[in-house]
C-alpha cells in the first residue's frame, strides 16, 4: 500500500498575486517603449573620440 504525503506551504496569495500584475505591466510598458535614439561618436582626425561638450 503506498503512503502519500501533501505539504502545504502558506503563502500570502493576493498580495503576490497584485506583485505579479505590477510586475507584468512594468514588463508591457518597457516593451512598448522606444528605445532612446543612437547618436554616433564623433571622431577627430587622430582616431580619438571628441569630448562632449
Amino acid at each position: 500500500m503506498d503512503k502519500n504525503t501533501t505539504v502545504v506551504f502558506p503563502a500570502p496569495l493576493m498580495s503576490t498575486i497584485g506583485e505579479l500584475g505590477a510586475f507584468l505591466a512594468r514588463e508591457n510598458a518597457a516593451a512598448n517603449t522606444p528605445p532612446p535614439p543612437f547618436v554616433a561618436p564623433v571622431v577627430t582626425s587622430n582616431g580619438a573620440e571628441a569630448a562632449d561638450q
